[in-house]
């Protein structure tokens, strides 16, 4: 949160993508848990046989979740949208290799042709119903479905072809502003308020990440044995949307809460599009929206 004019906000919670999958359906299968993306492919290709599907995903209206998903396949390969200096740059050979796997993916029914249009209710129902086997979400799966029973696991971070195992993450904040009657109240209400925002993780009721270690620390959050995980693997490999650099810009946020991101999305999920031209297409796309 810090820019060349101080600090614009103060982060209270984290919000990454990782891998999950369901036990029971990978035993059922005779399939291995991946560890890396060839492995992602054959255990995929398993799952697929018996009508499952190893790459659960959507991006239909609202739902972000497979736009996400299909920019944590670039990251995760060592890519991004951006280069080291924030121009950019979505045409690399990394993009390119991480775009031609989700295009294995969808070749191989990994995907569900309806994944197009999947809204977040839509995902939610097909893990809930057992269809989907894995796939990349919140580190609230098992909140948000309501599976606490242990089936819902969190895999460790994936090796790309290159030994990359990078995630996304977003870091959601509180913005405070000058034109306030007490600056340092404000403050002081702040820190007392994001400190006391315990209470979400002693209930059980949010699903995503603390940032503070004191939270972390309570025995109730330490119960979440799969967000735990997620803290302790994937966190320390977690990037923003403004990999291959790392300052946050406005364009980013015109990208995420832009169309631009969803609409190369629904391109990959379809499988049709080569992906140096998907990419090509998304980058001028981008670079329209930044003038």
């Amino acid at each position: 949160m810090k820019t060349p004019k101080g600090y614009a906000a103060v982060p209270w919670q984290l919000d990454m993508r990782v891998w999950w999958y369901r036990k029971s359906l990978l035993d059922q299968a005779g399939a291995k848990v991946p560890t890396n993306w060839d492995e992602l492919l054959t255990t995929s290709q398993t799952l697929a046989g018996k009508g499952l599907y190893g790459f659960a995903t959507g991006s239909g209206a609202g739902n972000n979740l497979g736009a996400q998903a299909i920019a944590m396949m670039m990251i995760n390969n060592g890519g991004g949208f951006f280069d080291p200096e924030g121009k950019i740059d979505l045409v690399t050979p990394r993009n390119i290799e991480a775009m031609d796997t989700v295009r294995e993916l969808v070749k191989m029914k990994a995907v569900d042709p309806a994944a197009v249009s999947y809204t977040t209710d839509n995902l939610q129902a097909q893990w809930k119903s057992k269809k989907a086997a894995m796939g990349v979400y919140t580190p609230g799966l098992d909140t948000d479905t309501g599976d606490t029973s242990g089936d819902l696991q969190v895999m460790s971070p994936l090796a790309a072809p290159h030994g990359d195992k990078y995630c996304i993450v977003f870091p959601n904040n509180i913005m405070m502003y000058t034109h306030t009657p007490t600056q340092k109240g404000s403050e002081a209400f702040l820190s007392y308020y994001i400190k006391n925002m315990k209470t979400l993780w002693h209930q059980k009721v949010e699903p995503h990440l603390p940032v503070l270690k004191s939270i972390i620390a309570l025995p109730e959050f330490q119960e979440q044995t799969q967000k735990v995980k997620v803290i302790k693997e994937w966190q320390p490999v977690s990037r923003t949307y403004a990999a291959l650099g790392s300052t946050l810009t406005p364009v980013i946020a015109s990208i995420d809460a832009g169309q631009q991101l969803n609409q190369f999305t629904q391109t990959m999920l379809e499988g049709k599009t080569d992906s140096r031209v998907a990419l090509r297409n998304f980058q001028q796309s981008l670079e329209a929206l930044a003038k």
